[in-house]
C-alpha cells in the first residue's frame, strides 16, 4: 500500500458521514488515505446489504435483501475528503447513500458497494 505524503489536517465537523466495513477501520489506513486524523467512530449496521467474495482479497457489499453488514460509522467528513476515498476504492466501488442503524438511531450515511451492484431499493 501506498503511503500518503499529504499533510496531516484536523477538520471541523461537517455534516457527512461514512460506513465502513473494511480496510477503512483501521484508523491508520483513513489518515494515509485522507491526511486527516480519523474522526471518532460508531458501531453501526447496514441492513440489506451482504458481503459477497472478490477475487483480490477486499470486501465488497452487495444488496441482499436478507443481509446485514456490521461496521463502524464515521462522521465529521466533507466532500474532498469522500474524493479522496473515491480515488482509493477505485472503479471497483461506487459510493452510494444508505441508511445505517447506531443503536436506536437511523442514520444517512455513504457507503461503498460493488462498482457493478445496484442499490436496494428502497433505502433511502
Amino acid at each position: 500500500m501506498q503511503v500518503s505524503k499529504r499533510k496531516r489536517v484536523y477538520m471541523k465537523p461537517e455534516c457527512l458521514s461514512l460506513f465502513v466495513y473494511g480496510s477503512l477501520k483501521d484508523s491508520s489506513v483513513f489518515l494515509n488515505i485522507t491526511g486527516m486524523v480519523c474522526p471518532p467512530k460508531r458501531e453501526a449496521v447496514l441492513t440489506g446489504y451482504a458481503y459477497i467474495p472478490s477475487r483480490n482479497d477486499y470486501p465488497v457489499i452487495h444488496p441482499d435483501p436478507k443481509g446485514i453488514v456490521a461496521g463502524e460509522l464515521i462522521g465529521g467528513l466533507n466532500e474532498d475528503v469522500l474524493r479522496r476515498i473515491d480515488e482509493y476504492e477505485g472503479e471497483g466501488y461506487r459510493r452510494i447513500q444508505v441508511i445505517v442503524e447506531c443503536g436506536d438511531e437511523r442514520i444517512r450515511a455513504y457507503a461503498y458497494i460493488g462498482a457493478n451492484e445496484e442499490p436496494q431499493a428502497g433505502r433511502l
